[in-house]
């Protein structure tokens, strides 16, 4: 798990939030042996990518075969309710910080750190903000209980959600593409 540590002096000092985070700090540092062998690093990239995709596609097949019939018809449109108005507040939340994340990363890979951890915080603090948007729509759409459950339930799921979308971004500014196949795996064999 990732553990991030926020120090309020940091918060406090400066304009610019910086964030440690200690786990990654060696893995996002700029590190010269990164660069080398670029052949083998884009066949590497290539060879995980297509592994990856063979994969996730894989378990996205089983999963929209099985899950309608295991759930019903009536419990498959409540999920789509509550992933679609997720979806939504899943645009306003990224605000395209996923492109901006992968461009300051590649050009200044010394930054990866500070700028991943502003990046969530900044994507945490935007969660919090939709959450507060989806109550009153809620309450004006007049679902029913499981469906407000399963929006609740979906939402539980968004803060993880964006933070692997954020390490994505941050191992694509990196070019190290076998970590994002492998999150991408985890993340699609957490649905199952």
């Amino acid at each position: 798990a990732v553990r991030i540590e926020m120090f309020a002096r940091q918060c406090c000092s400066s304009a610019t939030l910086t964030v440690p985070v200690t786990p990654l700090a060696n893995l996002l540092r700029d590190d010269s042996r990164l660069m080398q062998g670029d052949g083998k690093r884009i066949v590497r990239n290539i060879r995980a990518m297509f592994m990856g995709q063979l994969i996730t596609w894989t378990i996205s097949l089983v999963w929209s075969i099985y899950l309608p019939r295991y759930i019903g018809a009536t419990n498959m449109g409540r999920l789509a309710i509550a992933t679609a108005i997720w979806a939504v507040m899943s645009s306003i939340i990224n605000t395209g910080t996923s492109t901006h994340l992968t461009t300051e990363i590649a050009r200044y890979p010394q930054k990866a750190t500070e700028l991943l951890g502003t990046a969530l915080i900044q994507r945490y603090l935007i969660f919090l903000v939709c959450c507060f948007l989806v109550i009153p729509y809620v309450y004006i759409m007049q679902y029913s209980r499981e469906t407000i459950i399963l929006i609740c339930i979906v939402a539980a799921t968004m803060p993880a959600a964006n933070t692997i979308t954020t390490l994505n971004a941050v191992f694509q500014g990196r070019e190290i593409m076998q970590y994002i196949s492998i999150i991408d795996i985890f993340s699609k064999g957490l649905t199952l």
